[in-house]
């Protein structure tokens, strides 16, 4: 369970990254801001990445699905990267 301390941390880390990088963009910018999207999209990376690093022990007493749900604090949406 220590492995899945150090893993929740670099979620956690990247999480807040991903939300520092988006910062105050409006969606028009962030659409014409390729380091902002580089930058948010290499998180979104990071922190799937990190969850695949769970224990299957950590993940059967949580669930993705439902540490995902508590996930709601940051925008409800983000725009589409590129134009998309």
């Amino acid at each position: 369970m220590q492995r899945d301390s150090a893993t929740l941390l670099d979620i956690l880390r990247a999480a807040r990254l991903k939300v520092e990088f988006r910062g105050d963009l409006d969606e028009a910018t962030f659409r014409t801001d390729y380091k902002a999207q580089a930058a948010v999209l290499n998180e979104f990376v990071i922190l799937g990445e990190a969850v695949k690093r769970l224990s299957p022990a950590f993940r059967a007493i949580y669930p993705i699905g439902a540490v995902a749900g508590h996930c709601t604090h940051e925008r409800q949406s983000d725009p589409p990267l590129r134009g998309s």
